[in-house]
């Protein structure tokens, strides 16, 4: 909301609440009201269709993710997804395929890996804190040193 560049010009949600609250961070912004599509699980398809959205992000259910990114490259929009976008191999390769095939691309979004303390940790890792790394399993409680 506080770059000048980018506008939203739709929210989808099956939520009432979650449209609610987007729509308060948006009027609180001076931006101009987005246009709603609260038309259940598939409603995103609709919003699909206006021709003056030229990107999408995506930050649905993991289950969601494939499909709507899948549908999304195929309306000739540009895709941000957050973590994961495809759950299995199979579907890793059909975002592939749409990609080359639309020519759209799409980005993972993550950004557990900026927060503070990950951050932090990860300076603490430069600069030798914790002495050689040979193993770090998926959170910061899991690092082994030698």
């Amino acid at each position: 909301m506080r770059r000048n560049d980018v506008e939203v010009t739709a929210i989808c949600d099956i939520q009432q609440t979650m449209i609610d609250r987007s729509l308060k961070r948006i009027n609180d912004s001076g931006k101009p009201k987005p246009q709603i599509f609260l038309d259940g699980p598939f409603g995103y398809r609709k919003m699909l269709e206006n021709k003056e959205i030229n990107a999408v992000i995506i930050s649905t259910p993991w289950e969601w993710h494939t499909i709507q990114c899948l549908d999304s490259m195929n309306a000739k929009k540009y895709v941000g997804c957050e973590v994961i976008t495809g759950m299995t191999i199979e579907e890793c390769w059909q975002l592939v395929h749409t990609s080359e095939k639309t020519g759209m691309p799409l980005m993972m979004l993550e950004n557990v890996c900026y927060r503070r303390d990950v951050m932090a940790v990860m300076n603490m890792v430069r600069h030798g804190i914790f002495g050689e790394l040979i193993h770090l399993q998926g959170d910061i409680s899991m690092i082994y040193v030698k």
